[in-house]
């Protein structure tokens, strides 16, 4: 998933497909300044490495990027480039790794600061001194460890804009919950149907009421499905229907290459 805010980007996981999806959109890699990964599993990291490459010998990328992940996530990226018999030398531009397991949950930190291109609706440039992104982290049920993370955007004099939370992988739990509350927009995963909740429980994913139920406790205006297996594609109704049983907001299935305002 990416988020935009002017010309700068935050880029939710690297899965396979990733780079390829984002040529596709005509993003320049060089504006995403910062790679958030939750957690160590294939679906969520491997396309790690075809971005750097990408990153060094397509678009020359000479600005830093910062990646943000568990500190063990760390090291199996540092792992995938070795075994891709990555050169020592070969990353051009200063890669920074921040250690999501170094902060407090639920501690704000700093992220970006953005002067902005165009208006949004209601506001003139001129009128704006520019947008301030923080970032929340939480930790989540599933193994190997994972983190949810939430992103609050405001002006620069306080003035709220818009405020998001992704959790995934998890089974549902109290963190997210905490992270989440008051946010125009909850990305929760709901890998299988309701009932598949056994199997969906035992290996730490959640089920669409068991989303609904998280997105209803934290008061979330909006529920974006995520991370739902390709064996419900053609089910997004009865993926919907099922949150919408336990969650009056507004629900989204999400889909490759959606945007959301």
């Amino acid at each position: 998933m990416l988020f935009t805010l002017g010309n700068k980007h935050v880029l939710f996981e690297c899965p396979e497909g990733t780079t390829r999806r984002l040529l596709e959109t005509g993003i320049d890699l060089r504006d995403i300044e910062t790679v958030i990964i939750s957690h160590g599993h294939n679906d969520h990291l491997i396309g790690i490495v075809t971005f750097l490459w990408q990153n060094v010998l397509v678009v020359n990328r000479g600005n830093p990027l910062e990646i943000i992940a568990p500190g063990y996530v760390h090291e199996r990226i540092k792992e995938l480039l070795r075994l891709t018999s990555t050169p020592d030398d070969f990353i051009s531009f200063d890669m920074h790794f921040t250690d999501i397991d170094a902060d407090e949950p639920f501690t704000e930190h700093d992220l970006m600061d953005i002067e902005p291109e165009e208006p949004y609706p209601g506001h003139d440039v001129e009128s704006l001194p520019g947008f301030h992104v923080t970032r929340k982290h939480a930790p989540l049920v599933h193994d190997p460890p994972a983190r949810a993370t939430r992103l609050d955007v405001t002006e620069q004099n306080g003035t709220p804009v818009v405020s998001l939370c992704y959790a995934s992988d998890t089974s549902p739990c109290e963190s997210a919950v905490q992270l989440a509350t008051g946010v125009d927009y909850l990305m929760h995963e709901a890998t299988l149907l309701d009932e598949d909740i056994e199997h969906t429980t035992k290996y730490n994913h959640s089920t669409p009421s068991g989303a609904g139920r998280i997105a209803a406790d934290a008061g979330a205006k909006t529920l974006v499905i995520v991370h739902y297996s390709v064996l419900l594609e053609g089910k997004e109704a009865i993926i919907e229907a099922q949150a919408a049983a336990v969650f009056e907001g507004n629900i989204i299935v999400a889909r490759d290459l959606m945007e959301l305002p």
